[in-house]
């Protein structure tokens, strides 16, 4: 059926026709070749960039794992630092109280302490509220008992370190203050 349609043979064709059609197939493959290239390169870049792009966002992903991590430990840090503070404190309050029941007063405590006066009346109001929340806790201690309720032990540190913490605020407000009038 082939040899019944008009340009179909080869066999009745000049060789100069012949050589034109396969230069013309030939191009046509050349040119689906390339094309089919090109299709291969633009699939490898894409892949590349959805690559690229997974790897930045699992990077930014760890990235901010790590800082969460990093702040849970900073605000631990700093919450011991501070509970470290305190106790400290307390410790500078009960040395004052010391002081003054010796019969010293803000001056001579402040001289011996190497501090201010208004630093030394700090620790001594500091050590008073220790003290009054001490004794504040121990008297209503009986009284809640004998209601029938259940009372926990008091914890006077948990006032005291509250307490030592304002004054440890003032105290750097304070210091923070005469530096400025220094200057």
């Amino acid at each position: 059926m082939r040899a019944d349609r008009p340009g179909s043979s080869t066999t009745g064709r000049s060789p100069e026709v012949l050589d034109r059609i396969r230069r013309s197939r030939e191009r046509v493959k050349a040119r689906r070749d390339a094309a089919r290239l090109q299709e291969q390169t633009i699939l490898a870049a894409v892949k590349r960039y959805i690559d690229a792009w997974h790897a930045i966002r699992a990077r930014e992903n760890k990235r901010d794992h790590d800082l969460e991590e990093l702040r849970g430990r900073i605000t631990e840090v700093e919450a011991e630092a501070t509970a470290d503070i305190n106790r400290h404190r307390l410790t500078q309050a009960g040395v004052a109280a010391t002081l003054r029941e010796q019969g010293q007063n803000d001056e001579q405590i402040a001289e011996l302490l190497e501090i201010t006066p208004k630093e030394a009346r700090r620790l001594l109001g500091l050590a008073r509220t220790m003290s009054e929340s001490a004794s504040a806790q121990s008297d209503r201690a009986p009284k809640l008992q004998n209601r029938g309720r259940q009372q926990q032990t008091p914890n006077p540190a948990a006032h005291a370190s509250e307490a030592a913490h304002d004054v440890g605020i003032e105290l750097n407000a304070a210091n923070r203050e005469e530096s400025l009038a220094e200057k």
